[in-house]
């Protein structure tokens, strides 16, 4: 008979493993600072938490009504996005391997399974990837309640499944389409259509909940109702990404398959189990090891990045996929020798293989090989405004790195402020510093196009960094008013 003390004994246990990997992975996120490399969307919750407590006014609709509000959630308390990823990341840990201990894995594949954590993948996902980290645990969780329906019939379980898969449009907003799919398999026994109608009310509602509610939040407060997810997409996308599109989604799914198939040999293993061994469950399980393709490939059908964080997902997908107390139909049969090679495979290839954009910088750190430094032009350009007081003229849509690596964000006058519309027309008046993206399209760029080229009127060019262009006013206007004039005396003074 189990000990009554031990679910006490294992709740201590998560805890445990929860604040040593939060200490850990923060420490790693500082050094990792230090080098200088820091992922864009680090910089881009940390600049909206900076506006929430410093800005001029308070930014409250900073609160997530634009960024994902559970990742931005950690970033706030935390106040640093480096250590509320680090929460984030602990969180993800402790939870895979509360999971893979209670679902009996074999030594060797509970082994294997954490050292995957320790690849620069996993290492990004952890430290780097926020949105992806909490999406991966939502994803997780989501087809286990799923699977616990499959197993049971229990509309109880298809209810919960409906709630935890609602936190994955507060995630990332564009993986809601995700859920619709997840209760697919669901829906392919028999029953009559008005049943499948319900299960499909059950299991959606929340998330069409949750998506109303902040699509009215955002009509609100912006003006706009799909206003959360056209910020974050525009903040978030790289220069020289594809353009949007079912082509280019299928595109990036293939290439990744293509340069990464080594990586993923646990979820080839599994997946192959499931199609040809495997009975039970199987239509459920087989969504799940396909749904980190379709994010894929709806991230290439949005127009994002192909980011590396993407392979653990793979992985996780393919150990929940392993075994499970819920479904004795869907434990992986013996032999298990070839889901350990495949986890030790995958091990090898993600430290000699060259990695996709993110998980090699972290590679080549690790090995001491050479040290990567990001947002060098950022970094010089602060390094200029903060020898210089007076206020700076910007559009954080893109520009938002350089807010929050100056750390003063009282000292620039931003589009939310209500100044800044009357400041596009006529810069000189309220601004001594204006930056801005030559190669980028932002509010400052349409009202005077020939600011990429280096020309803007009352305006000399005081340096060039990389793309970014620092203007200085050519003379101090004698038309400023007193609030403006003791605004330019306050810019120089540092929050603490």
């Amino acid at each position: 008979m189990a000990s009554p003390v031990w679910p006490h004994r294992t709740s201590w246990a998560a805890v445990g493993i929860w604040a040593t990997a939060t200490l850990l992975i923060g420490l790693w996120n500082t050094l990792l600072a230090h080098q200088g490399v820091i992922e864009r969307e680090l910089l881009y919750l940390g600049e909206k938490a900076l506006l929430v407590f410093h800005g001029r006014p308070p930014r409250l609709e900073n609160l997530g009504f634009v960024s994902p509000p559970l990742p931005y959630a950690f970033v706030l308390i935390t106040q640093s996005p480096l250590w509320g990823t680090a929460a984030i990341g602990g969180l993800l840990l402790a939870a895979a391997i509360a999971w893979m201990r209670r679902a009996q894995n074999d030594p060797w594949v509970l082994a294997l399974g954490i050292a995957l954590a320790a690849t620069p993948p996993g290492l990004h996902l952890l430290s780097q990837s926020p949105r992806a980290g909490l999406l991966t645990l939502s994803l997780l969780a989501s087809f286990v309640w799923l699977r616990r329906y499959c197993a049971s019939q229990a509309t109880v379980h298809l209810f919960l499944f409906g709630l935890v898969s609602s936190s994955i449009f507060l995630t990332a907003y564009e993986a809601v389409l995700l859920v619709p799919i997840m209760v697919l398999p669901v829906t392919m026994e028999s029953r009559p259509v008005r049943e499948n109608l319900a299960i499909f009310g059950t299991a959606l509602t929340p998330s069409l909940f949750m998506m109303a509610g902040w699509a009215y939040l955002n009509w609100i407060f912006l003006g706009h109702p799909w206003a959360f997810f056209e910020g974050w997409q525009l903040g978030l996308i790289e220069k020289g990404t594809s353009s949007p599109g079912l082509a280019n989604g299928v595109r990036q799914m293939g290439s990744f398959l293509a340069s990464s198939w080594f990586s993923l040999l646990p979820w080839i293993v599994v997946g192959a189990d499931t199609v040809f061994r495997r009975q039970g469950c199987w239509p459920t399980t087989l969504i799940m090891m396909g749904m980190p393709l379709l994010w894929i490939f709806l991230q290439g059908a949005l127009g994002m990045p192909l980011r590396t964080e993407t392979v653990p997902l793979f992985w996780a997908c393919s150990l929940l996929a392993h075994g499970t107390q819920e479904c004795g139909a869907c434990v992986l049969p013996q032999p298990r020798r070839f889901l350990r090679l495949a986890l030790l495979g995958a091990f090898v290839a993600s430290w000699l293989l060259p990695q996709l954009e993110g998980a090699e910088s972290l590679r080549q750190i690790v090995v001491g090989r050479t040290q990567v430094h990001s947002w060098i032009a950022e970094r010089e350009l602060v390094a200029v405004l903060r020898h210089e007081p007076g206020t700076v003229l910007l559009d954080d849509a893109r520009l938002f790195p350089i807010v929050l690596l100056e750390g003063n964000p009282q000292r620039f006058l931003l589009p939310y402020e209500y100044e800044f519309q009357s400041a596009l027309r006529t810069p000189s008046l309220f601004a001594r510093f204006v930056v801005v993206d030559s190669s980028g399209d932002d509010q400052l760029t349409r009202v005077h196009p020939l600011a990429r080229h280096g020309i803007l009127p009352g305006f000399f060019l005081r340096s060039r960094h990389g793309e970014l262009l620092l203007y200085e006013r050519i003379a101090p206007s004698r038309r400023l008013g007193p609030q403006l004039e003791e605004r330019e005396k306050r810019d120089h003074t540092r929050k603490p």
